[in-house]
């Protein structure tokens, strides 16, 4: 997905646009619960396909890797042998226009519906490993020129259905970005 690595933007990408990426995670900005294993927290990563089929819609898939046991049998077999794997979605209903000053609008989410594998069951105990990162956000963007550079807004709030995750809730994030203008891009 577009954005700031994990922080939402109402940034889309181009129409048509495939992306195949991962991200390396820190520990501490993961949730203790889920990412705990033999007595310490550890770093994870994740990989992601990501495409956007229209020009206000972009839908992803992520898969991120947990340590774990191989099998029950064997406590001395263990590494990421585990995922959590989710589905994502924005929807750009709003916009930016060049020279105006409404900003884009997104409103999106992260891991939004889950089942568990014998019951099909939607409303998993918090302690369940599903859904580590199910969120929901509305986030707005705008850019302005200024000399041969583009600056980028983002302010976004984010609401995470975990409260592992509630430090998180709220404001997420606004962070000012300077792309170089065409003019000075090979």
């Amino acid at each position: 997905m577009s954005g700031l690595i994990h922080v939402p933007s109402a940034d889309m990408n181009k129409e048509g646009e495939a992306r195949i990426g991962g991200h390396f995670l820190n520990r501490e900005l993961l949730p203790d619960e889920a990412f705990f294993f033999r007595g310490s927290k550890y770093h994870s990563t994740t990989h992601y396909l990501s495409i956007t089929p229209f020009s206000w819609m972009e839908l992803a898939y992520t898969c991120t890797l947990m340590k774990g046991y191989k099998n029950a049998e064997n406590l001395e077999d263990y590494g990421f042998y585990h995922k959590d794997r989710y589905f994502s979605i924005k929807l750009q209903p709003i916009k930016e226009v060049k020279g105006k000053w409404w900003p884009s609008i997104a409103i999106g989410s992260n891991d939004p519906v889950t089942t568990s594998d014998k019951k099909n069951r939607t409303d998993l105990p918090e302690r369940n490993r599903n859904q580590i990162f199910s969120n929901y956000y509305i986030a707005a963007t705008k850019h302005i020129d200024w000399k041969q550079h583009n600056f980028g807004f983002h302010l976004a709030y984010r609401h995470w259905k975990r409260s592992y995750n509630s430090k998180w809730n709220g404001l997420v994030g606004v962070s000012p970005f300077n792309l170089l203008s065409s003019k000075t891009c090979v």
